[in-house]
């Protein structure tokens, strides 16, 4: 008996899917979630919205139509964009000064620099 296994992605900018089409019930069907850059695989879910896997290969034996949607998301970044000047690490970064500013900040540092340019002209 044919059984088909139909496969959508959440949204098809965010990854591709493979594994979907017909089958023999009873069949080993291996489903394939690969993500594009920039996104990751979240999980598996089946036509009712219900999480079946968060492994990016799902195997399991085909025993009647069913469709299953890879959910990607969005991969989180260290930094933030609209703050060019702060990342997630607890790093310190080097001001220019001798001292170090924790949390990536750098107006300290550009303010010893621009102090230092300031008083080597005047000399």
């Amino acid at each position: 008996t044919p059984v088909t296994i139909t496969v959508t992605v959440s949204d098809e900018a965010h990854g591709t899917v493979t594994g979907g089409g017909t089958y023999v019930k009873g069949d080993s069907v291996t489903l394939t979630a690969t993500a594009k850059t920039g996104y990751k695989f979240v999980r598996w879910e089946d036509a009712d919205g219900t999480s079946v896997s968060t492994d990016a290969e799902y195997t399991f034996t085909a025993s009647a139509d069913a469709t299953y949607k890879a959910v990607f998301e969005a991969e989180e970044t260290d930094s933030d964009p609209a703050d060019p000047g702060t990342d997630d690490k607890d790093e310190p970064a080097e001001t220019g000064c001798g001292s170090a500013v924790a949390g990536g900040y750098l107006a300290l540092g550009a303010i010893c620099v621009l102090a230092a340019c300031v008083l080597f002209r005047k000399r």
